[in-house]
């Protein structure tokens, strides 16, 4: 792919992600936006442009690239948690907090700066944040090496004040504690099953939800793979974290408007929530899409959040 201003080049490539995967070699991932990289070891070099073809905006996490990183074409990028060895800006804007390694290209003046010169694409902005403050990675699937029947859902803890990738498992649950959904589940047979205290396992698929997924116990988690979509059908949000649910985690979804309009599509605690210091919410991967396949999607709000102590990781 060579530059062609009539050609979209990776300016199409959305909503998809990779986890969890050892690759041997250099690797490409030209994407734009909502397409995260995710808990990859690289042993080569990691490419996020192909050649001189726009690229739009990705983000990478908790990972770890062996040789070094091309931002190539990318108009923006944001990366935390990760060791590479070194790392060649894109076009315009990237962003990066807790890295390991070498952290910009040679010439880079000041990592504090904002404005450190231009590109062939314009000008150019670097920032580099040393910690991350509040971080848990994404909680991940795991499938026990000793019996292949036998599954596990992973919740890495919460570090404060971090650099680097963490691959560790942190809490494991068995999957006798969690509910894996089948495309066509409604949305009262996955609440009786969160009701329960089981958490949830969301199978890809479009999933019309004619009132919210609530999680209301403390700790709760709602994943999502291969970014399966909840789509309202009644007016309704597809997601509530109720008050008093501190610790939940939503990950990994598409939230997508329907032809009622929707006040909020994610709702997290209301005005009585306060949230604690001590076990943070998390939402990691969530996106939000009002159109696709029906122009008269309609929401007031994405994502209302009503409680304290709640990080937003990749939104």
């Amino acid at each position: 792919c060579d530059y062609d201003p009539q050609r979209p080049g990776a300016l199409d490539s959305f909503w998809r992600s990779a986890e969890n995967f050892k690759r041997s070699g250099d690797m490409l991932w030209a994407v734009s936006q909502a397409s995260p990289l995710r808990r990859v070891h690289i042993t080569g070099d990691l490419a996020l442009g192909e050649h001189t073809c726009w690229s739009s905006g990705g983000y990478l996490s908790n990972s770890v690239v062996k040789g070094s990183v091309d931002g190539g074409t990318q108009q923006q990028w944001f990366a935390r948690s990760a060791e590479v060895g070194s790392w060649r800006v894109g076009g315009w804007s990237t962003v990066v907090v807790g890295m390991d390694g070498p952290k910009q290209h040679p010439e880079q003046c000041d990592l504090r700066t904002t404005t450190c010169g231009t590109s062939p694409y314009g000008p150019q902005q670097t920032v580099v944040v040393d910690e991350v403050p509040v971080v848990a990675e994404k909680p991940f699937v795991s499938v026990d090496a000793a019996d292949t029947s036998k599954f596990s859902l992973n919740v890495p803890g919460v570090r404060l004040n971090s650099s680097g990738a963490d691959w560790s498992a942190g809490i494991s649950i068995p999957f006798e504690q969690v509910y894996v959904t089948w495309p066509g589940d409604s949305a009262s047979l996955i609440n009786i099953r969160l009701s329960l205290g089981l958490h949830v396992v969301v199978t890809p698929g479009i999933y019309a939800l004619d009132e919210p997924l609530r999680l209301s116990n403390p700790n709760q988690i709602l994943l999502c793979l291969g970014i399966a979509t909840l789509q309202s059908s009644n007016g309704n949000a597809v997601v509530s974290v109720l008050p008093g649910a501190d610790g939940a985690r939503v990950a990994g979804c598409l939230l997508e408007a329907g032809n009622v309009s929707t006040e909020a599509l994610l709702q997290w605690g209301d005005e009585t929530s306060e949230g604690t210091s001590s076990n943070p919410g998390f939402l990691q991967d969530i996106f939000v899409r009002v159109g696709g396949p029906t122009n008269t999607a309609s929401a007031e709000t994405m994502v209302r959040i009503n409680a304290s102590y709640v990080v937003g990781d990749h939104l």
